[in-house]
């Protein structure tokens, strides 16, 4: 029986293991259109399935490593003939390397792997009998050049007959057997991790538990805290402490340095998740029967772990939707004088403080006059208010859920659910999604992420005594109230001009509680005005004092305060305050859905 530790290690290591061997065999089968089998990925392949089966072999896991077996049986012919790798093989390697990413997941239940012994058992002939057929077949002189391929006769690999089953038996024992002794010798991939030119390297990086490097990360956040309380402690502001300035000055510093260094634990890069959507397009791509080329850029940039877990299910529902209903199918393509190979490409790329994930296909785009009928049909606009709609509007209502534009449901999309899972995941971690498409040329989704998730760059300002914090990337311009003329374009409704355009002007009341009701939005204190922006549409808000610009560390709403809307967390400042931070998107999004009118006068 494994013990807990040693089974969530072996189940880690083998997952990490599997997702390297499932890269290199879409890798692999990218190529062999090319004609070109890179032989130290065929190596690295056969070193991924070894070392699964060695490592299962000290547990006396024998489904995995009879299964682990017969794949690495296999290879081992194929590292010595590169040639003979062709599309088939890989998709029994994929198959393989699935199923055994099933087992070591389903571990964790079981403790065994002996419920997977049916379903590796249906897999193992079929491998050994493409590996029996080759051995034969480089037996056999060459008398003849084969008709197609490198084989002689065809290779049936769905439903091997029982005749060259049985054949194969009788020259050795069955593959099947889970006897099969594991190579005590091999590596553990824990101490060693193989490199593509046959070296090794000892690796560098340790494992910790995600709880352990919260708890430091959130530690370190009390830290900076702590260290603002100390040193702008209001009862020390107004002494001559010069030596405590100094000190208090390198203290700042180690903690800045040490806050620096936190972030970046919490930094991992997107190969990864890039990894799952490649080898997602290439089974999509065989279910819709769509010939589809995938381009990556921007793998190694890096993001928050934490953004990194919710980002998964949305990358995933935009593939889907793109392969289904965005690409057009072979026939189409051509009536369209498109090349009949469609392209997905997936670039990450910085922008400020934010990451940006950009899928782009050179589909059919979206159909602004579909959209708009369905949406009347839904109630989300009336008769005609479509006709004078901006586009970037139009194509957020596939953003609403249950909203979709297509004829028909497929077990991969139709729903209208995934586009609204994209929506709404991004925006729970500040982010923003931006669609910008061009009937018949294609799409792009825009996935507008924060660099961290933990901590940001705010302004304090203040006002009716509360401290608030605006997140900088959403601050445009400041601006002195006693200098800007205020005009009234309506009885209630205040507006200030800048830069020859009309922008409302708000209290933080209003902004907090659209039915708060106040003609006078500045008091006896208010001193400046703070334009926001959020997709093209601003909003001036009144404050009393700008007190500065710091890192604020993200703590969660309080639970009194739990469920109000127009905060996306709070702060412990210097002086001891509590400080809000401003839901700025949705509070622009909330007044604008709420003066659809003045969003109309505004532009």
């Amino acid at each position: 029986m494994l013990g807990d530790n040693e089974l969530t290690e072996l189940v880690l290591d083998s997952q990490e293991i599997l997702d390297k061997a499932e890269t290199i065999l879409i890798q692999l089968e990218n190529n062999l259109s090319e004609s070109k089998v890179d032989p130290d990925k065929v190596n690295s392949l056969f070193r991924y399935f070894h070392t699964l089966k060695g490592n299962a072999g000290f547990f006396n896991l024998n489904v995995i490593v009879a299964l682990a077996h017969s794949a690495e049986s296999l290879l081992e012919i194929v590292r010595n003939d590169n040639s003979l790798l062709d599309q088939k093989m890989i998709q029994l390697f994929i198959e393989a390397r699935d199923t055994l990413y099933e087992i070591f997941s389903g571990l964790g239940t079981h403790k065994t792997d002996t419920p997977f012994k049916e379903k590796a058992d249906a897999l193992i002939p079929k491998l050994f009998y493409i590996k029996e057929t080759l051995k034969q077949e480089i037996a056999e002189p060459k008398k003849e050049v084969a008709s197609f391929g490198i084989f002689k006769k065809k290779i049936i690999l769905s439903a091997p007959t029982e005749e060259p089953k049985a054949e194969a038996e009788s020259k050795e024992p069955t593959p099947v057997s889970t006897t099969i002794t594991p190579d005590k010798k091999s590596p553990a991939p824990q101490d060693v991790t193989s490199i593509p030119n046959g070296g090794q390297t000892v690796k560098k990086d340790i494992r910790i538990e995600t709880e352990k490097l919260d708890y430091l990360l959130d530690m370190i956040g009390e830290l900076v805290i702590a260290e603002s309380l100390v040193t702008q402690n209001p009862d020390i502001q107004d002494l001559d402490l010069p030596n405590f300035s100094t000190q208090s000055a390198y203290l700042r510093k180690v903690v800045r340095n040490l806050q620096e260094v936190s972030l970046q634990l919490r930094m991992i890069t997107l190969d990864g998740l890039f990894n799952k959507m490649e080898r997602l397009v290439r089974d999509l791509s065989q279910k819709t029967g769509k010939k589809v080329i995938l381009n990556t850029t921007g793998k190694d940039t890096e993001i928050d772990r934490n953004a990194l877990e919710i980002l998964t299910d949305p990358m995933v529902h935009i593939i889907r939707n793109c392969m289904d209903h965005g690409l057009e199918t072979k026939q189409e393509r051509i009536e369209k004088n498109k090349p009949e190979t469609a392209s997905i490409k997936i670039e990450a790329i910085h922008s400020g403080n934010e990451v940006w994930i950009i899928v782009t296909d050179d589909g059919r785009g979206l159909n602004r006059e579909k959209i708009i009928n369905k949406a009347i049909s839904k109630g989300l606009l009336k008769e005609g208010e479509g006709d004078d709609l901006k586009d970037e509007k139009v194509w957020n209502f596939i953003l609403q859920p249950g909203f979709s534009t297509s004829d028909k449901i497929t077990d991969i999309s139709g729903r209208g659910v995934g586009l609204d899972i994209v929506h709404r995941n991004i925006v729970k971690i500040n982010g923003d999604v931006e669609i910008k498409t061009q009937k018949d040329k294609g799409m792009s989704i825009i996935l507008k992420l924060p660099l961290t998730i933990a901590i940001i760059e705010g302004m304090v300002v203040k006002y009716n005594k509360v401290h608030y914090i605006i997140p900088t990337i959403d601050v445009k311009e400041t601006l002195n109230l006693a200098e800007s003329k205020i005009n009234y374009i309506d009885q209630d409704k205040q507006v200030i001009r800048f830069r020859d355009q009309l922008i409302p002007v708000v209290s933080t009341e209003h902004l907090l509680n659209s039915a708060y009701d106040s003609k006078d939005l500045t008091n006896e204190n208010s001193s400046y005005l703070i334009i926001v922006e959020h997709k093209q549409n601003s909003l001036a808000i009144v404050f009393d004092e700008i007190i500065g610009n710091q890192s604020v560390v993200i703590k969660p709403i309080p639970d009194y305060l739990h469920g109000t809307k127009g905060f996306s967390g709070c702060t412990i400042l210097g002086s001891g305050n509590i400080g809000m931070i401003l839901d700025i998107r949705y509070s622009i999004n909330n007044y604008f859905k709420d003066n659809k009118d003045s969003e109309t006068i505004y532009g």
